[in-house]
């Protein structure tokens, strides 16, 4: 084999492989990514602690509303409201149960995906290392696969914060009804 076939051969082996070299670049951004969903909690769980907020607003006007109905005098009108704040009551009961557990599951989801994205940033680093040490070489497969493990983070954690919101939006726009159906009793 002369030195012409030699070159041949070994650049349609690069071209089949990649080598750690080329690899550093997907797992410095791996890394980069998974030290970044730490801060992607931020922003849903300000928005469930404001519904929770709101929802103590919430219970307290309702008693401020049953205090004002208390004061009716015709007995009739008195009792019809009564019953529609127990309703209301009612409401703010079964929103302020959907609340904790959102809250509860939130947090659950928060705790793993930090877990799971500081063992992802931590198994990206030493993989850095790895390729540094191992520059010229041609990757293997098992590097790779556990590269792309290292990004399947990025989409689980972004999903969570996107339902969380959604279904922290919900709860929200319930409140307000609650809000407007209450400001029309009194």
């Amino acid at each position: 084999m002369n030195c012409a076939e030699l070159q041949q051969v070994l650049q349609c082996s690069k071209a089949i492989g990649m080598t750690y070299g080329e690899i550093q670049a997907v797992v410095q951004l791996a890394v980069g990514l998974n030290v970044g969903l730490y801060a992607l909690k931020e922003l849903s769980l300000p928005y469930v602690l404001r519904q929770r907020k709101d929802l103590g607003s919430l219970k307290m006007a309702l008693g401020e509303a049953k205090e004002t109905v208390a004061t009716i005098a015709d007995r009739a009108e008195r009792e019809s409201k009564t019953r529609e704040l127990n309703r209301i009551l009612g409401r703010i009961t079964r929103v302020g149960r959907r609340s904790t557990k959102l809250r509860d599951e939130l947090d659950g989801f928060l705790k793993f995906m930090n877990w799971w994205s500081g063992m992802s940033a931590c198994i990206s680093l030493i993989i850095l290392f790895y390729t540094a040490h191992n520059y010229g070489h041609e990757t293997n497969d098992l590097i790779v696969a556990i590269i792309y493990l290292c990004y399947l983070t990025l989409p689980i954690g972004v999903l969570i914060n996107l339902l969380a919101r959604h279904r922290g939006g919900g709860l929200l726009q319930e409140q307000n009804d609650i809000y407007q159906e209450l400001s029309g009793i009194i």
